[in-house]
């Protein structure tokens, strides 16, 4: 029997595809929600060693996920995809606007961001997080920049190095 082809990315282009995704999320609305959890779980799952924590937690069983996407337990879904040691904070305004905050190990500060749900604001800040605690040298990388943050992207100026 063939085995699966396993798609690999170089370090670079991963986190560049962890800020698309979370430029992603923040604009997804509520129809694109299994797109982009899908989409998250398939970029944690493929991450290159040397340049993710995402080894270092377990990502979602690939059944187990589905099932959840099916049933539209859409933040179910986004919280299955957090590492153990993560901590995050989630709210919804009156408008129907979500944010979340993830802080992830390592990170000086929490990441936030907002979206139309709240798994979409949990994903993007989780994406945003993991791309921030793999950023080379120490420094916000990519769309993190002060002057190029993604849509929805919301942190503290003292963040930047």
């Amino acid at each position: 029997m063939d085995k699966p082809t396993v798609l690999t990315m170089q370090p670079g282009e991963w986190r560049y595809r962890l800020a698309e995704l979370c430029r992603d999320c923040a604009l997804a609305d509520a129809g694109e929600q299994a797109d982009m959890l899908r989409m998250a779980r398939s970029l944690f799952a493929i991450a290159p060693e040397d340049a993710s924590p995402a080894d270092a937690w377990p990502v979602p069983g690939l059944d187990e996920f589905e099932r959840l996407l099916m049933v539209g337990a859409w933040e179910s879904a986004a919280f299955d995809l957090m590492p153990p040691e993560a901590t995050c904070l989630v709210s919804r305004s009156g408008e129907d606007s979500c944010m979340a905050s993830v802080m992830l190990p390592g990170l000086a500060e929490e990441v936030s961001s907002d979206g139309d749900t709240v798994a979409m604001a949990l994903t993007s800040a989780l994406a945003a997080a993991i791309s921030m605690l793999n950023a080379e040298d120490g420094r916000v990388v990519g769309l993190y920049h002060e002057e190029r943050l993604s849509p929805g992207v919301r942190r503290a100026p003292s963040a930047l190095h």
